[in-house]
């Protein structure tokens, strides 16, 4: 005669709940290990001497030598936009950099913050220049490639500034992102 012998089965599905829960965890918590490195190491800064500082209408930024600056009116109604775009750029890869100043009526507020809340772009809410502003970041896709676009959109003296990045490439562009940092980080609103 053969003797079965059974299996504790309470053993079993005790070690296949903490399998599962250990899992779960680290499911969970893999992503946000690689959100907080993300966020924990701050770019290279560019020494100050390679930016060249711009004043315009009470406005005051630095942006890296050798880029090209151009200004303009607002198509739509009153205001300025700058364009700044590094030396050499690759039309396809397209880097450019726009600071857009409209005055802060309540059509331009909600119509700046709509156009990022329709493209579900990421959105957190920080300081520029010393005011509350909503930085928003996406990548899409985009008929030249992949489309790398990080905007800030804050109100400061009566006005709604816009400074948006974007580039058109698979990779993203650290020494690009590190560049705007620090557009973004030496602006005032004198």
């Amino acid at each position: 005669m053969v003797a079965i012998k059974k299996k504790d089965l309470n053993v079993d599905n005790k070690s296949r709940v903490v399998f599962i829960i250990v899992f779960v965890l680290v499911l969970i918590l893999i992503p946000i290990a690689i959100w907080l490195l993300g966020h924990s190491i701050p770019p290279a800064e560019t020494p100050k001497s390679d930016f060249t500082v711009y004043q315009a209408n009470g406005n005051t930024f630095s942006y890296p030598k050798g880029w090209k600056v151009s200004e303009s009116g607002v198509p739509e109604g009153a205001g300025e936009v700058y364009y700044l775009q590094p030396p050499n750029a690759d039309p396809i890869v397209n880097p450019h950099v726009l600071l857009k100043i409209t005055p802060a009526t309540q059509k331009e507020i909600t119509t700046m913050n709509l156009v990022y809340t329709l493209l579900k772009y990421q959105k957190m809410n920080i300081m520029v220049s010393g005011v509350s502003a909503q930085k928003y970041v996406d990548v899409l896709p985009g008929t030249h490639g992949i489309f790398h676009s990080i905007a800030y959109v804050f109100i400061a003296k009566g006005n709604i500034y816009l400074l948006e990045l974007g580039y058109t490439q698979k990779a993203t562009d650290p020494q690009l992102e590190n560049e705007f940092t620090q557009i973004v980080n030496n602006f005032s609103t004198n």
